[in-house]
């Protein structure tokens, strides 16, 4: 059943109840000094269909499961935004830049600027792959086929390891 208004409803007091009915329509703005249930919308949020742009505006934004036990997504007006796996938080921004909890796996071409990288785990180089220590000045430590490590400065080779040389430098 559908319930049509002519311009704008509002509901004041404690509650109004005028039975069940499929859906509720009206030109205006829908407003209450309490709270509109139906599936749980909070008077101080808002969500609005832009054009083909859904905005959510709150100063907290919880994207949880279909049971609202295990969260997903969560966005503050602070800026922070934190992506979970399984209810565990993994991805987070800060003000000093992204917090991930355990592996970053994948691969990327783009590049950036890192103040340090840390890691409690290892970092993987594929074969002839190049870690630069001053791109500017090609100097940089690289992995090459099979057991070989290469350290080059300046453009000039000064350390190569190779296993199967006897074990030496």
């Amino acid at each position: 059943q559908l319930v049509k208004f002519p311009d704008a409803l509002q509901i004041s007091g404690s509650s109004v109840s005028t039975g069940s009915f499929g859906r509720l329509e009206t030109p205006g703005n829908i407003s209450s000094s309490g709270q509109i249930t139906g599936n749980i919308v909070n008077v101080k949020t808002r969500v609005k269909a832009i054009g083909s742009s859904l905005e959510f505006a709150g100063n907290t934004l919880d994207f949880v499961d279909g049971s609202s036990t295990t969260r997903l997504f969560k966005g503050t007006s602070g800026g922070a935004f934190e992506a979970y796996h399984a209810g565990n938080k993994k991805l987070e921004t800060t003000s000093a830049g992204i917090s991930i909890t355990g592996n970053v796996s994948g691969s990327s071409t783009s590049t950036g600027s890192f103040g340090t990288l840390e890691t409690d785990d290892v970092i993987t180089v594929g074969a002839n792959k190049k870690i630069y220590l001053n791109r500017s000045e090609d100097t940089y430590i690289q992995s090459q086929a099979g057991d070989i490590a290469r350290v080059v400065a300046g453009g000039n080779q000064m350390l190569l390891l190779d296993y199967d040389t006897g074990n030496r430098a």
